[in-house]
C-alpha cells in the first residue's frame, strides 16, 4: 500500500471556491458589476380610500453614477405617476416610497434580494422568495441584466 497526498490550489472569492482561476475572475467580475449598482425598493399603489398603506413594492437596480437617485425618481414618476394622490381626493399621501440601498460586499446584497434567506413559516424552513429586479440604465429605461 502506498500513501500519495496531492495538494490542490482553490480560489476563493467572496466565500465561494473555485478550482480554476478563470471561474473565479469571471465570479469576481460578475460581482463587481452586480456591486455597481444602487437599489431603490419602491413602495407604490396607494390604498386611496382609506389611506391604510401600500399594496405593491418594485425593486430597481441603477449603475451608480452622480444622478442614480433622479434616474430612480425619473423612473416612478414615468411608471407609478405624480408623487403625491388624494385619500378620497381630499388627504394628500405619498404616491410612492422610494428607499436606497448600497453593498459593498455579495453576502448583503444576496440577503437583501432573497436568494440565501430561509424563514420559517408553519414550523419549517422554506426559501424565500427571490425578488425581482428591474434593472435601469443611466438614461432611466429598463434593460436587460
Amino acid at each position: 500500500m502506498k500513501e500519495i497526498v496531492k495538494q490542490t490550489k482553490i480560489y476563493v472569492v467572496e466565500d465561494k471556491e473555485f478550482l480554476y482561476e478563470d471561474d473565479a475572475v469571471e465570479y469576481k467580475k460578475q460581482i463587481e458589476k452586480e456591486l455597481a449598482h444602487t437599489f431603490f425598493e419602491i413602495t407604490h399603489s396607494p390604498d386611496l380610500t382609506e389611506g391604510r398603506g401600500y399594496d405593491k413594492s418594485t425593486i430597481i437596480a441603477v449603475n451608480q453614477n452622480y444622478a442614480e437617485y433622479a434616474t430612480a425618481l425619473q423612473y416612478c414618476v414615468e411608471t407609478f405617476g405624480k408623487p403625491l394622490a388624494l385619500v378620497q381626493g381630499v388627504s394628500p399621501m405619498p404616491n410612492w416610497i422610494i428607499k436606497s440601498h448600497k453593498f459593498d460586499n455579495m453576502k448583503d446584497l444576496l440577503n437583501f434580494k432573497g436568494d440565501n434567506e430561509y424563514e420559517k413559516v408553519m414550523g419549517k424552513y422554506v426559501k424565500k422568495k427571490h425578488k425581482k429586479i428591474i434593472y435601469l440604465n443611466k438614461r432611466g429605461k429598463v434593460t436587460e441584466h
